[in-house]
């Protein structure tokens, strides 16, 4: 996955989360999966996950899938999770 604008020689990054029916892969290739098995899996993969970019990908996915059910709550605190994580890295 890319973001932005990239020239020159790149290096991706394939997230776990991302392989073949993986809790990415049933959001992206529309794999018949409950959204809240979907949600669990993402939460799990949260928890166990450093990389800070690759977590702030795992909280907009999820931020998506609570938006989609309608639970504003967890919306605004995956974002305020996510934004509280970026400000202490960008302090350390």
């Amino acid at each position: 996955r890319f973001s932005g604008v990239s020239t020159g020689a790149c290096i991706g990054l394939v997230g776990p989360e991302a392989v073949a029916g993986g809790p990415v892969a049933g959001v992206r290739d529309e794999v018949p999966r409950d959204a809240g098995a979907i949600i669990e899996d993402l939460e799990d993969q949260l928890g166990r996950t450093k990389a800070l970019g690759l977590r702030n990908a795992i909280r907009l996915t999820l931020k998506d899938l609570y938006k989609a059910q309608g639970d504003n709550k967890a919306v605004l605190s995956h974002l305020r999770r996510m934004l509280a994580e970026n400000d202490k890295a960008l302090q350390e």
